[in-house]
């Protein structure tokens, strides 16, 4: 075969060129895709994780409220109104390797600190709710169990920088010790 002459080397490189880009451009969308129906699942498990709550609520005869926003369900019953925050503490892989949540998601974020610090220094019942999440079921279409730790925060949790933090200030009660197993 002949050598190429320069114009010919030349389009073949721009045609290369052109090649890479589109297939760039098509594997950046690959990518945004499963990082959207990785962050559809996380998001899901975290709503799942709130109406379980609310239901369990609902059962002990209280009026509940759950909407988006500071804090995330508002209960009422014969002692008045209760505020509830739900946070992940630890989760469960298939595998069964127990990790913690990470910082971001399992700590109140600096508005919530904010007003929760007021609504405790007014005598308002505030309650973080950590929790225990266990996933079974296949990777497509994960399940979840969870378990519920609730911690009633007092004027002490604010004292720390990032606020109640339950890897350092909260023990995990014996009952959920026992179900992580």
């Amino acid at each position: 075969m002949p050598p190429l002459s320069k114009a010919k080397r030349s389009a073949a490189a721009k045609k290369a060129g052109r090649t890479r880009k589109r297939n760039a451009l098509a594997n950046r969308k690959k990518e945004k895709t499963k990082l959207k129906k990785r962050a559809k699942k996380a998001k899901k498990a975290g709503k799942q994780s709130e109406r379980k709550y609310v239901l369990q609520l609902k059962k002990k005869n209280n009026l509940v409220l759950n909407a988006k926003g500071i804090p995330d369900i508002f209960a009422h019953n014969r002692e008045g109104w209760k505020f509830y925050e739900i946070k992940p503490h630890q989760m469960r892989t298939f595998k069964g390797r127990w990790y913690p949540a990470s910082e971001k998601s399992r700590l109140l974020n600096c508005n919530q600190k904010r007003e929760f610090k007021k609504l405790v220094a007014k005598g308002v019942d505030v309650y973080v709710v950590y929790y225990y999440r266990k996933k079974y079921g296949t990777k497509a279409n994960p399940k979840y169990k969870f378990r519920y730790n609730e911690v009633k925060l007092q004027n002490k949790h604010f004292k720390h920088r990032n606020g109640p933090d339950p890897e350092k200030h909260i023990k995990i009660p014996e009952k959920i010790k026992q179900w992580m197993k």
